[in-house]
């Protein structure tokens, strides 16, 4: 099943990108969450997929030790769920995470390796860890080091972006790509065991803070819920419901896998044509993974703020902070979405699409700073209800270039 989706999913999620470039960029190291994983993978998304696979077989032999023969068969329906596969080849340290979280219930080494990855999977292995303290703390301390030693600041930056919107994060409870699978996992692993409780942490914590629903977050909880809730079937009947409960999610996760896959095809492509275009000086972007790792000559000021931390504060003045950080930048090229151009053409304010607010102060502002900027390809536009629709080379991002380049900077 991994190898199916590995073909059929080419490439790494966006943001795996953003850590494989701190690799070969002090510039990025700042804007990774996992200093470790970045280390780890030497920047080679294949190196990253390798050592999920490595990581996914020994979560399955873990749960083929500690479960009965009928618990394994369901542990390994819901471990092949479209969403596992996707996370598997995703190139992104969560799912060894993951891996490493199971691996816990038969070595306490699985702690340590959940801990130094990342600060919120550090937290799941504590709470999780019991008399095995030591081995999650020690993980921990290797994730602060490795954040201090990069300098990261992609959590702050993401704070002041997204905010805190208090019990606004009901989506934890049925992430995005697994559902309503969720909720059932929840209430057929609930335990009074530590092991529960550090499953919960993060989709509790995520909801009281509001956090995006980025379903990457969301993979060791539901890895830990899936084995404690497959830990419970213990007959046929049991073994054939959750089979048949795993068939009726495929759907629903396959479309969203593939969604995602479409994605990042088209980020390659945009990515692809500036590389082509021999793209130079400054660009403006909000994903800031994919295309930036293909044109790694580019200076990136990313609407974030995980690779330009002065974002951050530009972010904080509110209204109008796209056009500061134009004036302040003086944008070479800028990548924005087909909706936020439809804006533009409309004479519309412009609205962020990650994190909230007006990206001007004024239609005036917007009119002035936008018309030295042109599209690098012909737009196809289409007048319907709605207002306009675009088709860009299949794309859903618009690539605008300065129509007087600077001097070279």
């Amino acid at each position: 099943m991994r190898t199916l989706y590995a073909i059929s999913a080419p490439l790494c999620s966006e943001d795996a990108y953003i850590t494989f470039h701190g690799w070969a960029d002090a510039a990025w190291r700042g804007a990774s969450t996992s200093p470790v994983w970045m280390l780890a993978t030497m920047g080679r998304p294949g190196i990253a997929r390798a050592l999920n696979i490595v990581a996914d077989v020994g979560a399955t032999l873990a749960a083929w030790r500690m479960l009965e023969p009928k618990a394994f068969a369901a542990f390994v329906g819901l471990w092949c769920l479209p969403f596992f596969s996707g996370s598997c080849v995703s190139g992104l340290e969560t799912h060894f995470a993951a891996c490493a979280l199971i691996v816990s219930r038969v070595h306490p080494a699985g702690l340590a390796g959940a801990a130094m990855l990342r600060p919120d999977t550090a937290l799941v292995a504590l709470v999780a860890s019991g008399r095995r303290w030591r081995w999650a703390v020690a993980g921990g301390l290797l994730c602060a080091l490795g954040l201090w030693w990069c300098g990261s600041h992609t959590i702050a930056a993401k704070l002041s972006v997204y905010g805190i919107h208090w019990l606004a994060g009901w989506q934890w409870f049925m992430p995005e790509a697994f559902g309503w699978l969720a909720l059932l996992l929840i209430a057929a692993a609930f335990t009074r065991c530590r092991y529960y409780l550090a499953a919960m942490v993060p989709l509790v914590g995520h909801w009281l803070l509001g956090t995006p629903g980025f379903w990457w977050y969301a993979v060791p909880s539901l890895a830990m819920l899936s084995f404690l809730a497959a830990s419970r079937v213990r007959t046929w009947w049991g073994l054939g419901l959750s089979l048949a409960l795993c068939a009726v999610a495929i759907p629903h996760q396959q479309d969203r896998l593939i969604n995602r896959v479409l994605g990042e095809r088209r980020l390659w492509y945009v990515g692809r044509e500036m590389q082509q275009a021999g793209a130079r000086g400054t660009l403006l972007i909000e994903p800031a993974g994919i295309i930036p790792w293909l044109n790694p000559d580019l200076r990136v000021i990313d609407e974030v703020g995980l690779v330009a931390p002065e974002m951050a504060d530009i972010r904080r003045a509110g209204p109008g902070w796209y056009g500061m950080a134009i004036r302040r930048n003086n944008p070479d090229w800028i990548v924005i979405r087909t909706s936020q151009m439809a804006s533009l053409l409309l004479g519309e304010p412009m609205e962020a699409f990650s994190g909230s607010g007006l990206m001007f102060a004024s239609a005036a502002e917007q009119n002035n700073l936008m018309r030295d900027y042109v599209p690098t390809k012909k737009l196809e536009i289409a007048k319907t209800a709605a207002g306009l629709a675009f088709r860009v080379n299949t794309s859903s991002l618009v690539v605008l270039r300065r129509k007087n380049p600077l001097p070279d900077r």
